[in-house]
């Protein structure tokens, strides 16, 4: 397994336990996240107050990985998001 899917693959465990340390341990110092709708969220405070907030609007959400190609591709589906 590449250090790319055990990253992937922590990244899916520590989501689904909504354990919010162990989500951000797997982002660098500057992360950005882009949703569907092309809103951006950068930087680790923002970041993880998005998180943590989906995890309060969510807290039965769970990710399941389906696919991962070792090359920073995940496919997945979610579920009570």
């Amino acid at each position: 397994m590449t250090q790319e899917e055990q990253l992937i693959r922590r990244y899916f465990q520590a989501f689904n336990r909504q354990n919010i340390e162990g989500v951000m341990d797997c982002f660098h110092e500057n992360p950005v996240l882009v949703d569907r709708k092309g809103r951006r969220v950068e930087g680790r405070a923002e970041v993880r107050r998005c998180y943590e907030a989906s995890f309060a609007s969510f807290p039965d959400g769970r990710c399941q990985l389906r696919v991962c190609t070792g090359n920073d591709v995940a496919l997945w589906r979610s579920r009570g998001f």
